[in-house]
């Protein structure tokens, strides 16, 4: 949600086309890194996830193949500036892509307490 708000936010302060996308899609790539270095450093975050990959390898990767790098890739493409026409559709490819993630994981995290046995 953050992300989607920051093109909004520097277009008023007469922020526009390449300058805008690049600023946007940095902060995008730097708040995807930050959250999922903290969210590793918390010990039952980095339970889950490392569980997850024990559980449910071929889950984890096509998470990784099919959803994270695709939600990269336009980033970093925006990043070098090879298509300067296509960096606000790169940019909404992105934000919809991490909005799959954020349902997926958020569907895997519920979906593992509703599986803990109760004691």
């Amino acid at each position: 949600i953050v992300a989607s708000l920051i093109p909004i936010g520097l277009n008023h302060y007469g922020i526009t086309g390449h300058k805008l996308w690049f600023i946007c899609s940095l902060a995008f790539l730097f708040l995807n890194w930050v959250m999922a270095i903290l969210s590793l450093r918390n010990p039952e975050n980095r339970a889950f996830t490392i569980n997850w990959f024990r559980t449910k390898p071929i889950i984890a990767v096509l998470f990784f193949l099919l959803l994270e790098l695709p939600f990269q890739v336009p980033l970093i493409l925006i990043l070098i500036g090879l298509y300067p026409n296509l960096e606000l559709a790169f940019y909404t490819t992105a934000l919809l892509l991490n909005l799959f993630e954020a349902a997926f994981v958020l569907t895997q995290i519920v979906y593992s307490q509703v599986n803990k046995p109760r004691a």
